[in-house]
C-alpha cells in the first residue's frame, strides 16, 4: 500500500488531496486506481497524509483488510485538523468505511504524524487504530495529541483525544510515532522542548479501560 498527496489533474486544480494506492505483488500493477482512493476535504483545501497501516478485519478471510490512513485536512475556520481514514479491502472491492476529522480545540495546525492499527477481535464495532501528532494550543505552542478510533464510527472514541502536557504549555511538543501493544495500551514518543533545554525525547504511555 502507498499513500501520498496529489493535486488533481483539472484546470485550476492547485490543492492537494490524499491518494491511496494498492499494488499487486505479483505484477506490480495497480490494485485500485488512484481516483477511487482519493480524499478531498470539505473546502477543497490541502489534505496531506503522513502515515498508513493495515490490520486484519476478518481473520477467517486472509484477504480481508482494513487500511488506515492518517494526516491532516484543511478547514475553513479551524485551520488544519487531524484526519483519519479507514478503507475496507476485501480483495475485489475497496471502500471508505470511516472518516474522523478532529480539531485540537483552538484552531491552528493540528496534524497526525503516526497511526497504528490493530486486528479485529470479534465485536460489532470493527477494528481499532491509535493516531498521534500535535495540536496548536491556546498559547500558540504545540501539544502531543493522541486519539483512538473505531472503524465503525466517524468520531473518536469516548475520552479521546488526550493531550500532553495536560494543561497545554508554551513549549513545542510534537509527537512523532505511536505503537499500540493491544486495544488498551499505547506508547507515544516525540520531541518536547522546555525553558531549560531543547529537543528532548519524551515518551508517554496511555492505558485505556475501554477497548
Amino acid at each position: 500500500y502507498l499513500t501520498c498527496s496529489s493535486k488533481p489533474f483539472t484546470p485550476g486544480g492547485t490543492n492537494a488531496d490524499v491518494v491511496t494506492i494498492k499494488y499487486r505483488v505479483a505484477d506490480g500493477q495497480f490494485g485500485w486506481n488512484a481516483v477511487s482512493a482519493r480524499f478531498n476535504g470539505v473546502i477543497n483545501g490541502d489534505d496531506e497524509p503522513a502515515d498508513i497501516d493495515t490490520c486484519i478485519y476478518k481473520p477467517d478471510i486472509p484477504t480481508f483488510f482494513h487500511l488506515y490512513v492518517a494526516g491532516y485536512t484543511t478547514h475553513a475556520l479551524e485551520g488544519e485538523n487531524m484526519l483519519a481514514l479507514c478503507y475496507r479491502d476485501d480483495g475485489t472491492t475497496f471502500a471508505q468505511e470511516m472518516l474522523v476529522i478532529r480539531d485540537g480545540d483552538f484552531g491552528g495546525h493540528d496534524r497526525v504524524t503516526s497511526v497504528d492499527a490493530m486486528d479485529w477481535v470479534g465485536d460489532d464495532s470493527g477494528t481499532r487504530a491509535y493516531v498521534t501528532g500535535w495540536r496548536t494550543n491556546g498559547s500558540g505552542a504545540f501539544d502531543y495529541m493522541t486519539g483512538k478510533c473505531r472503524s465503525a464510527s466517524n468520531a473518536m472514541m469516548s475520552d479521546w483525544p488526550k493531550y500532553y502536557p495536560l494543561a497545554g504549555s508554551a513549549n513545542l511538543d510534537k509527537a512523532a510515532a505511536i505503537a499500540a501493544y493491544d486495544y488498551f495500551n499505547s506508547f507515544v514518543t516525540g520531541v518536547s522542548n522546555d525553558s531549560v533545554s531543547a529537543d528532548n525525547c519524551r515518551s508517554v504511555r496511555y492505558n485505556d479501560a475501554n477497548p
